[in-house]
């Protein structure tokens, strides 16, 4: 029920994007924001919690709540969910 839109590589320095959100049908305010949250992921890194390693703290979701489009693409990822998990 989830799909990874994006995804950043520390050791290549480079960030991933599905090629679903290539679709005409995608705003461009979901790619930015997606580009924007995989951008945190380089500047906040990961906290070591006992042995597990936590990517989105509560601090990452502070700041990626500060992108402009936040609320508008995560109801668009939402609302079309169902059609992104079947690309």
């Amino acid at each position: 029920k989830t799909i990874r839109l994006g995804s950043w590589s520390p050791r290549n320095r480079l960030i991933r994007i599905h090629p679903a959100l290539d679709d005409k049908n995608v705003p461009d305010f979901v790619l930015r924001f997606v580009v924007f949250h995989e951008m945190l992921h380089a500047m906040v890194g990961a906290s070591e919690q006992g042995s597990r390693k936590v990517y989105h703290t509560r601090d990452f979701r502070k700041r990626e709540q500060k992108h402009p489009d936040y609320a508008q693409a995560e109801a668009w990822i939402q609302d079309h969910l169902e059609a992104l998990l079947n690309w």
